[in-house]
């Protein structure tokens, strides 16, 4: 969080931030960056401002956050503040909008559907990511578990 507040993104710990953003369609982690009513909600969430416009953010539990969620949403900002396509506001509009209603692609236009297509990329990617540093992680644990009380394991 340190370093995500050095590049200059905010970092708001919350007390039921999950409730308040599932509110607005919304999750904890990462938030783009916002216009319109949404970002008022969020702007009086955080700041206790009226402001139609945010900046990308990080909004967290006041809890413990489940590192590979943490690291799922920490890659998809470093992709954002690096200008990756597929994290801009639309397509991150497009991509909630296909998997959270019927996903109808039929009266997309040529550009949102290419739009989507990044979005899908981009966020398979951060998962494949979390899976490989989980799998890396874990399996080293377990491996060291292994020789400390088998003696050896198998790598």
């Amino acid at each position: 969080m340190n370093y995500v507040k050095s590049q200059g993104t905010k970092v708001y710990r919350l007390k039921n931030s999950a409730k308040m953003l599932n509110s607005i369609g919304e999750n904890e982690g990462f938030i783009y960056p916002m216009i319109g009513a949404k970002a008022l909600y969020i702007s009086l969430m955080t700041e206790n401002k009226i402001k139609f416009k945010t900046d990308e953010m990080f909004i967290v539990p006041n809890e413990n956050i489940n590192k590979y969620y943490f690291i799922y949403h920490l890659y998809n900002w470093f992709a954002f503040k690096h200008g990756i396509s597929g994290l801009d506001n639309e397509a991150q509009r497009l991509l909630k909008d296909f998997l959270f209603s019927d996903g109808n692609s039929k009266e997309l236009q040529l550009e949102d559907i290419y739009k989507l297509k990044d979005a899908i990329k981009q966020d398979k990617s951060a998962i494949e990511f979390v899976i490989k540093l989980c799998r890396n992680t874990d399996g080293a644990k377990q491996a060291l578990e292994k020789m400390k009380s088998n003696g050896s394991a198998k790598l």
